[in-house]
This record gives structure tokens, sequence and C-alpha cells, in this order.
């Protein structure tokens, strides 16, 4: 199965929605799209999980990498709509320690209007 990303939400913060498994397979397809489009933006990023059926210790990974450069430039990044075991792989993975996972779309946003 593949990834995709769509983009919700274009200012800040930004919400991108991920489809599929990201896992050793799409994991560096994934990383290199989501990159190219956050070379163009300095926002916090807001993803939507809701349609990530997996996610592997690669994708863990890329979320690690983004968590780096997002804090180099003092932004932020947080989650919403994981599925259980999804929200159970950040949550033992300690993901959840920098990026957030949030009740819905509305307290999202509300807090990163607070940064």
């Amino acid at each position: 199965m593949t990834i995709a990303f769509s983009i919700l939400r274009s200012e800040n913060p930004i919400i991108i929605s991920i489809d599929g498994r990201l896992d050793a397979i799409s994991a560096n397809s994934f990383e290199t799209s989501i990159h190219d489009y956050l070379s163009q933006k300095n926002d916090n990023l807001i993803f939507d999980l809701e349609k990530l059926a997996y996610i592997s210790s690669a994708g863990i990974r890329v979320f690690l990498l983004l968590i780096n450069k997002l804090e180099a430039s003092k932004k932020k990044i947080g989650i919403i709509n994981p599925d259980e075991m999804v929200k159970e792989i950040i949550e033992i993975s300690g993901l959840k320690d920098y990026m957030p996972i949030f009740e819905d779309i509305e307290n999202a946003i509300a807090s990163f209007k607070r940064v």
C-alpha cells in the first residue's frame, strides 16, 4: 500500500492528512515529499492520522526528523485522530512527548495559536 498526504489547511498551523501505511516501504518517499512541501513553509504542523492505517519504526523516524527540524525553527507539531493502534505506538515510542495528541482539530488549532 502506498502513502499519500493532503493539505487540509495551508495557513498556520498547517493541517496535513496522512492516508495509508507509514512503514519501511513508504517512509522514504513520504519523508522526501513532506520535506519538499515544508521547504517552502515555516509553520506549525498538525497531522490528521484518521486514515493512517499503520506506523512502523521507519515512520517514527520520519516524525522524529520532522520534530527536530521544526524545533530548530521554534515550531511545534501535533496530531489528531489516530486510531487506537497508531495512538499506542506513538505513546510507547515516546513521540507523544514531542508531538501531543489533541482531542480534535479545534483544540489543536487553539493550542498552536497560543504558542
